[in-house]
């Protein structure tokens, strides 16, 4: 009967999202700012006043690009849990922005990567919780390091 706009604010379906623009007064915009259809991350970029910290954790390529043209706009916790690529880049090319507790839960590959290479930096609550398929499939000199890193430190 009622629909849910949390969650409904987040539904990628075109169909959905043309709904949303055309009832503007139903988005909840902290969730329609994780969207990442096109008509959605459109809508954003044209709202800026719209846009909250959970936009830089929107994996859109448009959006990292609007976010990375517009760095006063990052929440640098949120974007450091971006797994887009183009947001790993940036982090890493200013890792004085990176939020480390959430990069270390960070999936994406070249992030899964520095960090193992950058053992200091890894908060290991959140990086013992990180799914990544590259810390199942790591050569076994890269594994012997993480297993030292893991057992000697504490969470």
């Amino acid at each position: 009967d009622k629909i849910y706009c949390e969650c409904f604010s987040m539904n990628t379906n075109d169909k959905a999202v043309e709904w949303l623009l055309q009832h503007p007064e139903e988005i909840d915009y902290e969730y329609f700012s994780q969207n990442t259809n096109d008509k959605a991350v459109d809508w954003m970029i044209q709202h800026p006043e719209e846009n909250c910290e959970w936009f830089s954790g929107n994996t859109n390529d448009k959006a990292v690009a609007w976010l990375i043209s517009h760095t006063e706009k990052i929440d640098c916790a949120y974007f450091s849990k971006n797994t887009n690529d183009k947001a790993v880049e940036w982090l890493l090319s200013h890792p004085d922005k990176i939020d480390y507790y959430w990069f270390s839960k960070n999936t994406n590959d070249k992030a899964v990567e520095w960090l193992i290479s950058h053992s200091d930096k890894i908060k290991y609550m959140w990086f013992s919780g990180n799914t990544s398929s590259k810390l199942y499939d790591i050569d076994t000199i890269k594994l012997k390091k993480l297993n030292t890193i893991l057992t000697r430190t504490h969470i």
